[in-house]
């Protein structure tokens, strides 16, 4: 409950930030121009989304930012792309203490990318904090394969591999060392292979392996089972 009050304080610490300062301002302008250009009065805003699948309570923020700011400017701001000439998507990027915000501009009609932009503001607010799990295993083929002949035999591998193989399922993990120490994927090696063998599989091929940006003792895992 105390986690959820703080979120939703931080939420609109953030806004007020933004409103009080336009602090949007120099990305709406580049999206303005890119609206002019195509000739586009009607457009969508939608909701910013973190690069990394990182947690954070400012992707709906900026998009109001952005939404109000282009319809003091004279667009109608709609809230579907269906019935709007532009749409407008991006992501949020932690970059130290501050965030990153990048925007593409896209015409409804023909997918074109037609504008866009980026700009880099202080950030005033504190995203959640992403906690450890446990390991979670999504099956994607509904065959049942016998174990392996064990954790040493399952290769790793970073690239897509060239030849025929089945893939058994995909693996997520928010993992942590029980020293609290910052780990790395060599700590989550053992336990991942142990897995894959015991899910019938012979390869692990690592999808990604970063510290998450708001919390370095925790290290973001996705990878792939097959044989």
């Amino acid at each position: 409950m105390i986690k959820k009050l703080a979120a939703v304080l931080a939420f609109f610490s953030f806004f007020s930030t933004l409103h009080a300062a336009d602090a949007l301002d120099p990305l709406a302008s580049q999206i303005e121009r890119g609206l002019k250009n195509a000739n586009a009065n009607s457009v969508v805003v939608l909701e910013f989304k973190y690069a990394g699948k990182t947690p954070g309570i400012g992707g709906p923020v900026v998009q109001k930012g952005l939404a109000d700011i282009l319809t003091k400017r004279g667009f109608t701001v709609v809230p579907t792309s269906s019935s709007a000439q532009a749409f407008v998507r991006g992501e949020i990027r932690n970059v130290k203490s501050k965030v990153e915000i990048r925007a593409v501009l896209v015409e409804t009609a023909t997918g074109k990318i037609v504008g866009g932009g980026a700009q880099a503001l202080a950030k005033t607010w504190k995203d959640p904090v992403t906690e450890c799990g446990d390991m979670k295993f999504v099956p994607i083929s509904t065959a049942a394969f016998a174990a392996t002949g064990g954790a040493e035999s399952v290769k790793i591998m970073f690239a897509q591999p060239w030849w025929p193989v089945q893939i058994i399922g995909n693996i997520s993990w928010n993992f942590c060392r029980k020293d609290g120490k910052t780990p790395n994927l060599n700590h989550a090696l053992p336990d991942l292979k142990k897995k894959a063998a015991e899910l019938g599989g012979s390869m692990l091929q690592i999808q990604n392996n970063s510290l998450d940006d708001g919390n370095r003792k925790v290290l973001k895992i996705e990878a792939t089972v097959s044989r």
